[in-house]
Order: structure tokens, then C-alpha cells, then sequence
């Protein structure tokens, strides 16, 4: 089931991803994304909440 039918089946979505984009300077930046669903007392779909973190530190470190 794709992940938009499963989100309005009320079935939780939880996804955690890393992203390498190319900002307006021309440099790369490395961010780290979390999604949740939230739903309402009726199990009914509520929102999507995405929390984005710049990891562009811990990528340097990795790569020692």
C-alpha cells in the first residue's frame, strides 16, 4: 500500500531520511528528516509533522 493510502487508513507513518542538496551558494548541505502522522481521538488523520536537522557536522565526522 502506498504510503499516502496508508496515512489516511489511519495506519501510522514514520519515515526517517537523509538528504545531500545543493543550496543557493552552490555548496552541499546534508539534512536528516523525520516524518510522523498524527491523528485525532477518532483515529481521522490530522496533520504530518516533519522535523529537519542539519547533519552536516556528523557527515564530516563519518567521513574521517
Amino acid at each position: 500500500m502506498p504510503y499516502h493510502e496508508s496515512i489516511f487508513a489511519g495506519k501510522n507513518f514514520n519515515s526517517h531520511y537523509e538528504y545531500r542538496l545543493l543550496n543557493k551558494n552552490g555548496q552541499y548541505i546534508w539534512l536528516e528528516a523525520n516524518i510522523n502522522t498524527v491523528y485525532n481521538e477518532k483515529g481521522q488523520f490530522v496533520r504530518l509533522v516533519l522535523v529537519a536537522r542539519d547533519i552536516i557536522e556528523r557527515k564530516k565526522y563519518q567521513n574521517q
